[in-house]
């Protein structure tokens, strides 16, 4: 009864912004989803390799993958072992 009341309460008071919000067609629940895309891939990319590595896979399970040519690395000796 008592939370009821103060959500009416704080409803009233935002009248203006609710009616707004009802009335216009812009919404935030895109840019929502996709930070909650973002923070689901960064807890199973835990202790993956680098940021490059997430941000691929981000990019690639979204459908926007933008290929860019991979810097040219230097190649390294291997190391002999015995």
């Amino acid at each position: 009864d008592k939370d009821f009341k103060k959500s009416i309460k704080y409803l009233t008071k935002q009248t203006r912004n609710v009616k707004n919000a009802l009335k216009l067609p812009y919404s935030n629940g895109k840019l929502e989803g996709k930070n909650n895309l973002i923070k689901v891939f960064q807890r199973i990319a835990f202790g993956s390799r680098n940021f490059g590595n997430m941000r691929r896979r981000i990019f690639l399970y979204e459908e926007n993958w933008q290929t860019k040519k991979p810097k040219k690395r230097k190649k390294r000796e291997k190391a002999f072992i015995k």
